[in-house]
This record gives C-alpha cells, sequence and structure tokens, in this order.
C-alpha cells in the first residue's frame, strides 16, 4: 500500500492578524494598477475572487457566498442575490454561468 506524506496545514483554525479594511485596501490597491496581465485583465481573477469573498464576508453579505469553514473554497448560497447584488459590483458578467 503507498502512503503520500504531505504537509498540508488547515488554515480554518487560524486567528487573523490584519487590520479590520484589508480586504478593501486590497482591492483598492488591485483596482489602481494600470499594467494589464496577459488576456487583457488587471487583477487575475483568482486574486479578485479571493478579495472579493473577504469584503463581502465584512459587508455581511455571507448568507450569499462565503468560504466554506476549512478555507478551501467557497459556495455562492444564493445563487439570485448574487448575480443581483454581487456580480455587479465586483465582475463585468453579469449572468451566473459566467462565474462558474
Amino acid at each position: 500500500r503507498n502512503v503520500v506524506e504531505h504537509n498540508y496545514h488547515d488554515y480554518s483554525k487560524e486567528i487573523l492578524t490584519e487590520p479590520d479594511n484589508a480586504a478593501e485596501v486590497q482591492l483598492a490597491s488591485l483596482d489602481s494598477k494600470k499594467a494589464t496581465a496577459k488576456g487583457g485583465v488587471a487583477v487575475p481573477f483568482p486574486i479578485k475572487l479571493h478579495a472579493m469573498l473577504d469584503q463581502i464576508e465584512e459587508d455581511g453579505l455571507a448568507s450569499v457566498i462565503s468560504w466554506q469553514p476549512h478555507g478551501r473554497c467557497f459556495v455562492v448560497h444564493d445563487q439570485k442575490k448574487f448575480v443581483e447584488n454581487v456580480m455587479p459590483t465586483y465582475f463585468r458578467q453579469s449572468k451566473f454561468p459566467s462565474f462558474q
């Protein structure tokens, strides 16, 4: 039997020491960058998604979309509210399938 050793660390139990507005500052700095990456996007999707999820949690919209407790993935809890309230704020797409 083969056993794979890994050094995964479960960050879900870590205590954050970031300032209260860290996600807000991160989003602002991402938006202010002028250079575009490959594909013509200013901010790579994973970075923008991570900052969005952090900000949404601070804004009290965790009932719409949130990180899973283990911190390795996220879930859209309310697709309709996500499309109506979250997507227009953070993304140019307006249809859920384009986000998936």
